[in-house]
């Protein structure tokens, strides 16, 4: 049991540090007309996207992601936005997933 636990914990911990968080309040939110939702939030975390996290309409749970920015938005709660990518000279950072802090 011991070991199947520690794969997992291996499995799951290596792809997490593949993806980029960061932790901060809206500041915008804009509904592009491809479907497309960009965010930015006041993070130092993601400086290469400055802040801009984007959330594609084809994300299989886009309504319940954007759901959570507006409770944390409207509240003035920070959120934990985690992406696909925070590298040098990217615009956006595509969202995976999404949090409230509390």
């Amino acid at each position: 049991m011991k070991k199947l636990l520690t794969i997992l914990l291996l499995c799951t911990s290596g792809s997490s540090f593949a993806l980029q968080g960061s932790t901060g309040k809206i500041t915008r939110l804009d509904q592009l007309a491809d479907g497309d939702i960009r965010i930015q939030i006041d993070s130092e975390k993601c400086v290469a996207a400055n802040g801009h996290y984007l959330l594609k309409d084809s994300h299989p749970n886009k309504k319940e992601i954007y759901s959570t920015l507006l409770a944390a938005s409207m509240s003035g709660k920070s959120v934990v936005l985690t992406g696909e990518t925070c590298e040098r000279g990217s615009r956006v950072s595509i969202i995976s997933r999404t949090s409230i802090t509390y």
